[in-house]
């Protein structure tokens, strides 16, 4: 399996290379293409002269089009609808690059490409107000993202029971902590209480797993998703409901800096964890009263296309698990999108 990986980041890391080298040049072949090939207008009909003269017919047909196109949807107070138009979606240009979230991935290889960015994200303004007003601490955040690709594939994580491909929504999952105070550093370990990238004290913080690891972030930053739900542990639970927030809260501060588990396989030593197994070992207390336990997951990666082809099974949690016990009446649903309530 580590052959795998390392065969994976070097294929993959180079083949993106050589993509984002023809995103760079892009351009400059197509001018190339259209405009410096010798014989472009001098009556020759070679393969390359005729391609580029195709090229260039769609272009101009294409132009023609959102001219016509932008001109039929005007409306009476727009004098100018080509300019609007055109502003309004150049307005909407992007150009985004990776500098590097960590060393691992940090090899300064360019990557700046210009995509269409027409929106910010579906969480907007008014529905994060309702969710500060609403949060306790101990409550259950799951988030997913629209167009991730390795949101695509835990998606595609389903439980592998008898019913082949059931696929998935919500691809995060983290514990809200409420204020965390200079006082909680004492629980956290002390490798990393002066780490500011891994604990920091605020009003409103959750602790959850990333590639980095266990750490705290600020509310306001893990809102800045597509897909939202907030659960919560219901009243009437045993052990009492504050006593197993309580023991939630420790629990999360203790594991801080520890180690993602990328393999999202262990439910059992605790000593690392992806974000779902970082939840379930917070609420461990309460197993048995909420019906949590490990099952058998399995990555569909053509699906849905083919739904009985599956790779990677184990035995492990997701961040949908939880919803699933939501809905099961096991845990409370506070807050969840739109969106998400249509698949519900």
């Amino acid at each position: 399996m580590k052959l795998l990986w390392l065969a994976l980041l070097g294929i993959c890391r180079a083949v993106y290379l050589a993509y984002t080298v023809w995103c760079w040049l892009f351009s400059l072949a197509l001018l190339g293409f259209m405009g410096v090939l010798p014989g472009w207008w001098d009556g020759q009909t070679g393969v390359g002269q005729l391609a580029a003269r195709g090229v260039l017919l769609v272009l101009v047909l294409l132009a023609l089009f959102a001219i016509v196109y932008i001109h039929r949807h005007r409306t009476p107070d727009n004098p100018n609808p080509w300019q609007s138009a055109f502003l309004a979606w150049f307005g909407t240009l992007k150009l985004f690059s990776n500098p590097g979230g960590s060393p691992e991935v940090q090899l300064h290889w360019p990557s700046k490409f210009l995509v269409e960015n027409p929106r910010g994200y579906h969480i907007s303004g008014t529905d994060t107000r309702q969710i500060l007003n609403l949060l306790q601490p101990g409550d259950i955040l799951l988030r997913g993202y629209e167009g991730y690709v390795d949101g695509m594939f835990i998606r595609r994580s389903s439980l592998s029971a008898g019913n082949d491909f059931q696929p998935g929504w919500f691809t995060h999952v983290a514990l809200y902590m409420g204020e965390i105070v200079t006082e909680d550093a004492q629980q956290v370990p002390v490798n990393f209480q002066q780490r500011g990238d891994f604990f920091e004290t605020g009003p409103q913080q959750v602790i959850h797993a990333m590639a980095k690891g266990v750490h705290t972030q600020d509310i306001l930053a893990f809102l800045r998703c597509d897909y939202l739900c907030v659960l919560r542990l219901p009243e009437q639970i045993t052990p009492p409901r504050a006593q197993v927030i309580s023991a939630m809260r420790s629990s999360a501060l203790q594991k801080i800096g520890e180690e993602y588990d990328f393999d999202c396989s262990d439910t059992q030593a605790f000593d690392r964890f992806s974000c779902a197994e970082l939840l379930y070992y917070c609420l461990r207390s309460v197993h048995g009263a909420l019906g949590l336990q490990p099952q058998m997951h399995a990555l569909y990666p053509l699906a849905p296309w083919l739904k009985t082809f599956k790779l990677l099974e184990r035995a492990t949690v997701t961040p949908d698990d939880y919803r699933t016990l939501a809905r099961q009446g096991r845990l409370d649903l506070v807050w969840e999108d739109r969106f998400s309530k249509t698949l519900s």
